[in-house]
């Protein structure tokens, strides 16, 4: 879109809101809370609770409620957003068919921002079947509808699948609601940050332009501007312009700086705590880094509390969708059904992660021993022998293996295991034996299997370097990756997490913080 084109659009939108039909009084003063909503959460909750509501006025409720649980997803308050959103779900009654939508979109949203984006994405499947079928239906809930899929496909990495919807989000939208152009808005810097994903930062660098452009005619959305200001800064830091980065982010933090936005602001301590690391200017890095553990330890404490509270409503949940069940047409109940099972899926995920986590916890501390002595053990000549006990163990001379030991510690020195093309076969040429010596020796002396044995050489080597030099701490994942001899950077990330317990980016963290102290 041409600059003359982009600024044509944004008049002409403007036109439509000054032009619009006469709103009512709760119309206007929602029109009021969902400004105040991207300005300061506060202040939109204060406004909402201002608002009054007749007990028979189910629907203005709903709407009230529903701005409510997204002012409080922004503070980081994930426990008071969820309540507020499976309150939407305990009256469903009192509401018409066609309202139950803006209900699910509330689920939708809480569910995202708890991480639990699989289970979210259960509840956008079915709804998302009958918008196929009604497809001039055209409101600012169908345009969320489709955002929230495409947010959900990011999330897990479906790309493509998550540009067409954008693109449906964006044909859903009328440039006639409070919130439309926030919607836009939205959309476009998911699209950015899909690009960036891709490694496509020029197209990904147009997009953040353009909202930052369209922004300008919305001063008071200081939300999406920040947001806008911080993905910018990721896309310098790529190029190495910390310094530019480090200022953009300054001034994100400027424009939310009055207001709660937790989430937003961790995010930003974090991106300034990196920026500064690679400007060495140590004492603006500890400050941001102590900023960002602080705001993330009460944003991991809320979150996990927010899915007990989901656990512990979801007895009295199914109950009442069994109910429905009973009561209702069946598409509208398969939706609910759909929920509960959600909210039981939950409840197995949520004890198994805890479960998980405790056992990563007890890895983690287990490899951080390890590698304080990772320098000793490159210093001995031959590995202590931890045989394993084999059906049928092949003979080897004692000569032969000392020396196949002899090769392998030089091995292991010379850093040829960091090869991508490393094999069984390859290493038996290269130490002069044959598959089953190696495999044998490396199996008897090194207590585990070849490619185990490899992948664990390479973790310690490349953790070792994060650990010991600052400049491996910059480096993007994929670098890592590649410079560790794996051809992908999932692989690289399902190894590290096997041997140390952690993923690469938890990992520089700790070592961040080990620094720090």
């Amino acid at each position: 879109m041409k600059w003359e084109q982009l600024f044509i659009f944004l008049f002409l939108i403007s036109t439509v809101f000054l032009s619009g039909q006469k709103k009512s009084d709760f119309e206007i003063m929602v029109g009021r809370s969902i400004e105040k909503l991207h300005q300061d959460p506060d202040a939109a909750i204060r406004s909402c609770k201002n608002i009054n509501i007749k007990d028979d006025q189910h629907y203005d409720k709903l709407i009230i409620k529903s701005i409510l649980a997204e002012a409080y997803s922004f503070k980081g308050n994930y426990v008071d957003a969820v309540q507020i959103a499976l309150e939407n779900v305990n009256a469903p009654e009192l509401l018409q068919q066609k309202d139950q939508l803006l209900i699910n979109l509330g689920v939708i949203q809480c569910f995202q921002d708890v991480n639990l984006h699989e289970q979210s994405e259960t509840l956008v499947t079915p709804i998302l079947k009958d918008y196929s079928q009604a497809k001039n239906n055209k409101s600012y809930k169908s345009a969320k509808v489709y955002q929230l899929h495409a947010s959900n496909l990011f999330a897990l990495k479906n790309y493509d699948k998550a540009l067409e919807n954008i693109a449906l989000s964006n044909n859903y939208i009328r440039f006639t609601s409070p919130n439309s152009y926030s919607t836009f808005c939205e959309n476009k810097i998911l699209t950015g940050k899909i690009y960036s994903q891709l490694k496509d930062y020029k197209t990904a660098e147009r997009y953040f332009g353009e909202v930052a452009s369209i922004l300008k005619a919305h001063p008071n959305n200081s939300y999406l501007l920040a947001t806008t200001y911080l993905n910018q800064s990721d896309l310098l830091f790529e190029k190495k312009e910390y310094f530019a980065a480090a200022e953009l982010l300054e001034k994100a933090l400027e424009k939310v700086s009055n207001a709660d936005f937790l989430i937003l602001k961790n995010k930003i301590y974090s991106g300034l705590a990196k920026n500064y690391l690679a400007l060495k200017e140590n004492d603006k890095h500890k400050d941001y880094q102590k900023k960002h553990d602080d705001s993330q330890t009460i944003i991991e404490e809320n979150r996990k509390e927010a899915i007990r509270n989901i656990m512990k409503l979801s007895q009295g949940f199914q109950t009442q969708n069994y109910n429905t069940y009973i009561s209702k047409k069946q598409e509208l109940t398969y939706i609910y059904l759909g929920i509960a099972l959600l909210i039981i899926s939950t409840i197995f995920f949520f004890n198994y992660q805890e479960k998980q986590k405790k056992k990563m916890l007890e890895k983690q501390v287990l490899f951080f021993e390890n590698q304080k002595s990772i320098l000793k053990r490159k210093e001995d000549k031959i590995a202590e022998p931890e045989k394993i006990n084999t059906k049928k163990a092949l003979v080897i001379p004692k000569e032969k293996e000392d020396h196949l030991l002899q090769k392998l510690n030089e091995f292991e020195e010379s850093e040829q295991f960091l090869a991508k093309n490393m094999s069984l076969a390859l290493l038996a040429a290269q130490l002069e034996t044959n598959t089953k010596y190696l495999s044998e020796v490396i199996n008897k002396f090194k207590g585990k299997n070849f490619t185990t044995y490899i992948n664990e050489l390479k973790i310690n080597h490349i953790a070792h370097l994060i650990s010991s030099d600052l400049a491996y701490r910059q480096y993007k994942i994929s670098y890592l990756a590649e410079f560790a001899g794996f051809t992908s950077h999932s692989t690289f990330t399902v190894v590290f997490k096997s041997v140390t317990g952690m993923s690469p980016n938890e990992y520089i963290q700790q070592v961040n913080k080990r620094q720090i102290r």
